[in-house]
């Protein structure tokens, strides 16, 4: 009798192992890219880029527009030739683009040294477009706003959550009264 040569072929096909691993290596990826923590790519809603977060805020419609401000507490704001929308006291006042969109200002000055009366070196109008460098912090109680800014500045910010401590002014132009 012939002898016969029988070559058993596998169960399961190479090029099946090779897709096989190729899933694998696919599923592992996008594991890594959108799925593993702090990953520039999760984009999930309150998730920001850590650059971001540093970087100061520039357009006041984003403070201004915000459904939710508290959000933004403890973010530098930096805004270039905003509008003064009102002046409630010696170092509180409004900015914004429109009555209806506004933000609270407490400047961050001392009295200036023999002037009474004198608030400090600005003096801040209605109308005044200026730019403004400060801290977005939040609205203190009733009672502390009204020993830090008078009747006047607490009842103005009494509806607002948070406020931005201006550090830096620099006046361009305009402003009544």
């Amino acid at each position: 009798m012939a002898e016969i040569n029988v070559v058993r072929k596998p169960a399961f096909p190479l090029w099946g192992w090779l897709v096989a691993a190729l899933a694998i290596l696919l599923l592992f990826i996008l594991f890594w890219a959108f799925w593993s923590p702090g990953n520039r790519f999760n984009t999930t809603a309150g998730n920001t880029p850590p650059a971001a977060v540093n970087d100061p805020i520039t357009d006041v419609y984003m403070v201004v527009a915000a459904p939710d401000r508290r959000a933004l507490m403890g973010r530098q704001a930096k805004f270039a030739n905003v509008t003064v929308q009102d002046v409630v006291g010696d170092k509180t006042f409004w900015i914004g683009p429109s009555a209806e969109q506004q933000i609270f200002v407490v400047l961050d000055e001392v009295p200036t040294p023999g002037k009474p009366g004198v608030e400090g070196r600005y003096h801040i109008r209605k109308g005044q477009t200026i730019s403004i460098t400060g801290t977005l912090i939040e609205m203190p109680a009733a009672e502390t706003a009204k020993t830090l800014w008078g009747e006047p500045g607490a009842n103005a910010a009494a509806k607002e959550t948070v406020y931005i401590r201006a550090n830096q002014i620099e006046i361009h132009s305009g402003g009544n009264g």
